[in-house]
């Protein structure tokens, strides 16, 4: 019998099993589903931050800007202590830190959703590639992957 698609877990579950701490464990069997802790945050407050900002509720300031790139901040620090110095953390700062990242993306995706040239958005998502691509390679070695 063929095992089924595991393509949904790179959005759930993306860490190695020595990393599985970084992840809430859902379900009653032993193995249960590991969800990254950061993302649990991170997606449904997107979600949610997009959804008001195109209809119910937009948050006006001249300084939108601003706030969003000091609300995904925390999170590039945290992720990049985890990956650079090993740092363990806890999952509540990173589902806290994951929770203020994806208002702070909302805010950006709203702008983005309303002129595709906003610059501010492209800036952000810029360098959050740089600095991810930065850690990613600087990064100590790690075994590869089963």
């Amino acid at each position: 019998m063929s095992r089924a698609p595991q393509g949904w877990r790179v959005l759930v579950s993306h860490h190695r099993a020595a990393d599985l701490h970084r992840c809430y464990r859902l379900g009653l069997t032993r193995q249960g589903i590991h969800i990254c802790s950061r993302c649990l945050g991170l997606y449904p407050l997107l979600m949610a931050t997009i959804g008001l900002e195109a209809g119910l509720w937009r948050f006006e300031s001249e300084y939108r800007w601003l706030v969003a790139f000091t609300l995904v901040t925390p999170a590039v620090i945290d992720w990049s202590a985890s990956m650079l110095f090993d740092a363990r953390g806890s999952n509540a700062w990173r589902t806290i830190t994951g929770a203020l990242s994806g208002v702070g993306l909302g805010i950006a995706f709203g702008d983005y959703f309303r002129d595709s040239t906003c610059g501010y958005f492209w800036a952000l998502l810029s360098g959050l590639a740089v600095v991810i691509a930065l850690v990613w390679w600087t990064r100590p070695g790690r075994a590869p992957r089963p």
